[in-house]
């Protein structure tokens, strides 16, 4: 987790203490890849960046109601839950 620039020299990592201030963050971006890894920022200027070769990470995204990201294993996986389902 950092804050600023997600990918300039100036991010700083966020301590894992200040991760559950995000909760009820909105997030303004979500890419996920077929690696595994995704990406996330935050309208509070966070982002979220897993790497999908790290087989011991466990890591959920969600959003009542709407979508389920989970990653474990080296595996991710998305799910939607709306009416909108792609």
């Amino acid at each position: 987790m950092t804050h600023g620039p997600a990918s300039a020299p100036g991010a700083l990592s966020v301590p894992a203490e200040q991760w559950e201030e995000l909760v009820g963050a909105t997030v303004v971006s979500a890419v996920a890849f077929t690696s595994g890894g995704l990406r996330v920022a935050f309208d509070t200027g966070h982002h979220l960046n897993v790497r999908g070769d790290d087989p011991e990470l466990v890591v959920r995204v969600r959003k009542p109601g709407d979508f389920h990201w989970a990653y474990r294993g080296g595996i991710g996986a998305m799910t939607y839950l709306g009416a909108d389902s792609p």
